[in-house]
């Protein structure tokens, strides 16, 4: 019976440290905005790889396409993301190609901020020459 009990709290802990449950893994809905205006949708899928370390490293994969009149060149696509969260700012990499080969980078970031079910922040191509809009994605 205690080895049940154990056994149990150990898979609790386990799905919890996974971030799949946690306060940023799972499915996002996604929104890209310049000027104002939205021009990309898509989801995001994030797993945090431990939270027992800060920042912790975070994977997934990537869905865009353009919204509406929308046009935001090199976004549209899919592929895997790589970044980190420190618990309560995130940062990720989308990237294409096999695997998220790094000489595939897409080159766009999202810089944000997580609170409850949503996160918030700046989106950009690398950043070098500033954000390029913002973005919101919701669980």
């Amino acid at each position: 019976m205690h080895r049940l009990l154990l056994l149990l709290l150990l898979a609790a802990l386990t799905a919890c440290d996974s971030g799949a449950d946690g306060p940023l893994g799972g499915r996002y809905d996604v929104t890209l905005f310049e000027g104002g205006a939205a021009v990309a949708t898509g989801t995001l899928r994030l797993n945090v790889e431990d939270l027992t370390v800060s920042p912790a490293a975070v994977s997934g994969r990537w869905q865009l396409e353009p919204a509406g009149d929308g046009d935001a060149p090199g976004i549209p696509g899919d592929g895997v993301l790589r970044g980190t969260y420190d618990g309560e700012a995130v940062r990720l990499s989308l990237l294409v190609g096999p695997e998220g080969a790094p000489e595939f980078d897409a080159g766009v970031g999202l810089d944000g901020t997580v609170a409850g079910d949503e996160i918030r922040g700046e989106w950009g191509a690398g950043f070098s020459d500033g954000p390029a809009g913002t973005f919101e994605a919701r669980r």
